[in-house]
């Protein structure tokens, strides 16, 4: 099965996908998979894929998700992880957490939550912490 991604008007992608979960389809659980998924109906659980992940305008998840890259049209609620990129295009509702290396929202998405972009192979590593260098410089005392 192919999908088409229409991610601009003017620039169409055509995806080959693997597993897709229909329009009026509710699913809970865990969905594990090498490629690529699309989800048109309603998911509760847990995603994990090295492929693609493609969440139409009628989905509506609430997951954990760890994924090579992420579109996102639907209602997401949870946290994703994805390796390579995320995209959220309208009318996506986005209620979570992102950790990605490349993020890309167009107009009219609705964000609410955190977004962590790294490069690291596992984004679900937790970024090192920054030195904690509280000190003023100006407090310092001045040796003359």
């Amino acid at each position: 099965m192919t999908t088409t991604h229409n991610k601009e008007k003017s620039h169409e992608t055509e995806v080959k996908i693997g597993t897709l979960l229909g329009t009026g389809t509710r699913f809970h659980g865990e969905m594990v998979g090498e490629g690529n998924i699309r989800i048109d109906g309603r998911f509760k659980g847990k995603i994990t894929s090295k492929g693609s992940l493609y969440i139409g305008k009628t989905g509506e998840i609430e997951a954990d998700i760890e994924i090579g890259s992420v579109v996102i049209g639907g209602k997401v609620k949870g946290s994703v992880a994805a390796k390579s990129k995320a995209e959220l295009i309208s009318p996506a509702k986005f209620l979570g957490n992102i950790s990605t290396p490349r993020i890309s929202i167009v107009d009219g998405v609705i964000f609410e939550g955190s977004c962590v972009m790294n490069t690291r192979k596992n984004p679900r590593e937790p970024i090192a912490q920054l030195p904690n260098n509280t000190s003023d410089p100006q407090d310092e005392d001045v040796k003359v």
